[in-house]
């Protein structure tokens, strides 16, 4: 998560940061799988306003489009507005999804995943999702379903460069 945070500090600053959910088992709004993508929708509205325009006419003509399941709502509230808009999204724009693993439905983490991983490499954006290694996550996760996630284990890397890192943030 600290790393997370640095790097939608980074991100924000370099107005790359598109819009960030991170989850929580402390608040019941940041577990909640089915929370996720209306709120990463409303954050790239205010990001864009082509994004903002074009998820208002998603809007008006299907207003329930946060209650549908979660690749409903991904399709109807991300994927749907970017796709009409995406000349007019400037390159490396990020979307952070931090700490997967604390939304209470596993289930429905895999859904957010598997909808990710179906349609995300369409997108004008990439998505950028930490989590422990909960069997469920990671299963999916190298699974790849057609799809070449980048795969980066913390305890895999050199103990010198984690020091170094440490030192250099302190």
């Amino acid at each position: 998560t600290t790393i997370m945070f640095s790097l939608c500090e980074w991100l924000e600053a370099n107005r790359q940061l598109g819009a960030n959910f991170c989850c929580s088992r402390l608040s019941s709004s940041c577990r909640n799988v089915n929370d996720i993508m209306p709120t990463l929708a409303y954050q790239l509205a205010r990001y864009s306003p082509a994004i903002r325009s074009a998820l208002c006419k998603v809007l008006e003509e299907e207003p329930d489009a946060g209650k549908l399941n979660i690749e409903l709502q991904f399709t109807k509230l991300v994927q749907e507005p970017m796709q009409k808009v995406k000349d007019a999204i400037p390159e490396g724009v990020v979307v952070a999804i931090d700490a997967l693993d604390e939304c209470e439905d596993g289930y429905g983490v895999q859904l957010v995943l598997a909808t990710l991983m179906k349609f995300a490499s369409n997108l004008p954006i990439k998505f950028f999702v930490t989590s422990r290694p909960e069997p469920t996550i990671r299963d999916k996760m190298l699974a790849r379903d057609g799809c070449s996630p980048s795969v980066l284990y913390l305890h895999d890397i050199e103990q010198s460069i984690v020091k170094e890192d440490i030192k250099k943030y302190l």
